[in-house]
């Protein structure tokens, strides 16, 4: 049975039908143990995991998924989770060391077009990974949003030890942050956000933008392009996320088991829930650059960054 027809009798009677489907090849038990996430049927997702990997025992992919449902299931957890030990291994190791030692360049070649003093916040900065590294001295205040409390920590007592920078901290999301200064006059030369603002679904990313263009006169957004697929369960997309999953999964061996059940899987399921629970809504360059634009910034720049495994990571320089 091909990844179409699955896909043809998924689309036109759901998944209660695509289950009932005989299929033969790890490809396609996996495709519908993704459909069973989907529907919160973990039970059923863990069954045909596991029949991806009787047939597939080398695909990582599988056998880490397979690891993840059945963790899922036993800690009666209700959507991806992402763990911060998890995160801190993923960006710290593999090709991250050199996607970030572009990020950090790109950065720094930003601030040091200022001849004066600048402010900056950061939106999403994590534990500083892209923000610290990247630090000049013509920075005169500086401000970060990290919603994950951990990470927040982490960024906060490594700036506190820095006594040349006068920062602000705001442990919140993106979209709080924004309902709570609607109405504030406060402006930023330059707001960034480091592979952040994937977490924000269109509408608050456009709501975020417009937001932006009153409050600052420069945005930096880094990113990565990914296609545009047809719809979540197409199959070019399963494939795509499949293809490149095991790729990036290659590049881990000592912490591969933390950095794929404490991120890597949380963020492929997440890719195939149709719930709130849903935390990344990636998309092409260019639609981001269109958003951008729809939202009143005039002129807009892309620079490639770094082909990593998952997409090409491209920053984004947006002005009024």
């Amino acid at each position: 049975m091909l990844l179409n027809e699955i896909y043809k009798i998924y689309t036109k009677s759901g998944y209660s039908s695509a289950k009932e489907i005989s299929v033969s090849k790890p490809k396609e038990y996996f495709y519908l143990a993704l459909m069973a996430y989907s529907e919160n049927n973990f039970v059923d997702a863990l069954k045909f995991a596991q029949c991806a990997i009787d047939n597939n025992t080398e695909n990582i992919v599988f056998i880490q998924g397979y690891q993840y449902l059945k963790a899922l299931i036993s800690s009666k957890k209700n959507g991806a989770y992402i763990d911060d030990k998890g995160f801190e291994a993923f960006i710290n190791n593999g090709s991250n060391i050199l996607l970030y030692n572009e990020t950090v360049s790109a950065l720094r070649e930003v601030y040091l077009q200022y001849r004066q003093m600048f402010s900056l916040f950061d939106v999403g900065a994590g534990d500083g990974r892209a923000l610290l590294p990247a630090l000049t001295r013509n920075i005169k205040h500086l401000g970060f949003l990290e919603p994950a409390k951990g990470m927040y920590d982490r960024l906060y007592s490594k700036l506190e030890s820095i006594n040349s920078f006068h920062f602000e901290s705001h442990c919140d999301t993106f979209q709080n942050f924004i309902k709570k200064n609607k109405a504030s006059n406060s402006n930023w030369d330059v707001v960034q956000a480091t592979y952040s603002f994937q977490s924000l679904s269109l509408s608050e990313r456009l709501d975020s933008f417009k937001w932006l263009n009153k409050h600052s006169g420069r945005v930096i957004i880094t990113e990565f392009d990914v296609p545009k697929f047809e719809s979540m369960f197409h199959p070019d997309r399963y494939k795509y996320i499949i293809k490149r999953y095991r790729k990036g999964l290659r590049e881990y061996s000592v912490y591969r088991n933390i950095v794929a059940q404490g991120f890597l899987m949380p963020v492929m399921f997440g890719y195939f829930d149709k719930s709130l629970n849903r935390v990344n809504y990636e998309q092409p360059i260019s639609d981001w650059v269109g958003d951008l634009n729809q939202s009143g910034f005039k002129k807009v720049k892309t620079k490639l960054l770094y082909n990593y495994w998952w997409a090409s990571a491209y920053m984004i320089d947006a002005s009024t």
